[in-house]
């Protein structure tokens, strides 16, 4: 059984640089320093004043 699953969230554009700098997410420690802070750079200057983040996922089951 597949049950999907969407999780929409609107962040204010200071609220996203925060969660940005503070590495919020695990993939942040497969990127090099110079990847991160090259993002961040251009996260810094082309950021919106919302920023909407959309995950998708699924919950997958399976019985014997």
């Amino acid at each position: 059984r597949s049950t999907p699953l969407e999780e929409r969230e609107v962040y204010e554009r200071e609220q996203a640089l925060r969660m940005l700098r503070g590495r919020f997410a695990s993939s942040f420690a497969l990127m090099s320093d110079e990847e991160y802070r090259a993002g961040l750079d251009r996260a810094e200057r082309e950021l919106p004043e919302k920023v909407e983040s959309v995950i998708e996922i699924a919950i997958l089951s399976a019985r014997r």
